[in-house]
């Protein structure tokens, strides 16, 4: 699994970590190499990525954690099914939302799909898109 810089920074600054504590949580480095990994001096290994991923820490209250024993066995789900399908449908939301979309025309008795207006859709002189293509008036 590849890894950015940016996403090795943020999962080190989230669990509290110097460099010192992460090159000491990896084993085989020094802060040195974690920062040039940080800076995108060098690459990311994918053995680090691995073990950053590995063991993700999640935090739960015991209501939470209650609730979520509940929903596992009315669904029938282990804990890390649940978690991984609810990240899941919040990835493929956030993906969804930052899609354009085409929409179903709402007149009555219209089966009519409106799709996503483009720039050039737009402003069709602008981008040379539209009857007269030159820019110019007719």
């Amino acid at each position: 699994m590849d890894m950015t810089s940016e996403q090795l920074r943020f999962l080190r600054e989230q669990r509290g970590m110097t460099r010192e504590d992460l090159a000491n949580y990896l084993g085989d480095c020094s802060a040195s190499t974690v920062n040039k990994w940080e800076r995108g001096i060098h690459a990311v290994p994918t053995w680090v990525a691995d073990k950053m991923f590995a063991k993700m820490p999640l935090t739960f209250t015991v209501q939470e954690l209650a609730e979520m024993y509940d929903l596992c066995r009315e669904e029938g789900f282990t804990m890390s099914e649940l978690i991984q399908e609810s990240v899941q449908q919040l990835i493929a939301a956030r993906r969804e939302s930052k899609t354009p979309h085409a929409t179903k025309n709402t007149h009555p008795g219209s089966n009519i799909i409106d799709l996503p207006q483009t720039k050039a859709a737009e402003e069709p002189r602008k981008y040379g898109t539209g009857p007269d293509k030159t820019g110019t008036e007719d």
